[in-house]
């Protein structure tokens, strides 16, 4: 009877702990999925500010590199070195009015994203991913049942 309890307590022990290390690595995740939709709403938010200045012709593409630079040093303090190489990459597709517009909507659903995620808890998101793992484990269980059965 001592060993079944002292295993109990045993099995309790590791289940805690493997919920309090798993629960802070979702904490980890859910800071780390936010910052890089930030990320992806800053790139957007700086790429139709580019566009903007273009289609008001405050920025000459025309103009010698240096100059293009020291313009965006000054009209883009948020910008880093990283986003100068983004925004040269802008196409002339780009400046379209069908793709700003295309940058507009998928920077809301970035933000709305973010608002969703930033509205969670870490144990939600552990949830979520149990029911998409438990959902897809049922199908493949499925699967290798039916596929069994076409052996036997």
């Amino acid at each position: 009877m001592i060993k079944t309890l002292t295993l109990i307590w045993c099995v309790n022990a590791v289940l805690e702990d493997f919920f309090r290390t798993r629960l802070n690595l979702y904490v980890g995740r859910k800071k780390s999925m936010e910052n890089a939709l930030e990320q992806q709403i800053s790139e957007n938010e700086i790429k139709l500010k580019f566009i903007e200045h273009i289609a008001d012709r405050k920025l000459n593409v025309h103009m010698e590199n240096p100059r293009v630079l020291a313009y965006l040093e000054e009209a883009f303090p948020e910008a880093t070195e990283c986003n100068y190489d983004f925004l040269f990459s802008v196409t002339i597709t780009d400046l379209m009015v069908e793709k700003f517009r295309e940058l507009c909507s998928e920077k809301d659903k970035l933000k709305k994203q973010l608002e969703g995620l930033k509205g969670s808890t870490a144990e939600s998101l552990w949830h979520k991913d149990l029911d998409e793992f438990l959902t897809e484990l049922a199908v493949r269980i499925r699967f290798f049942v039916k596929s069994s059965a076409c052996y036997t």
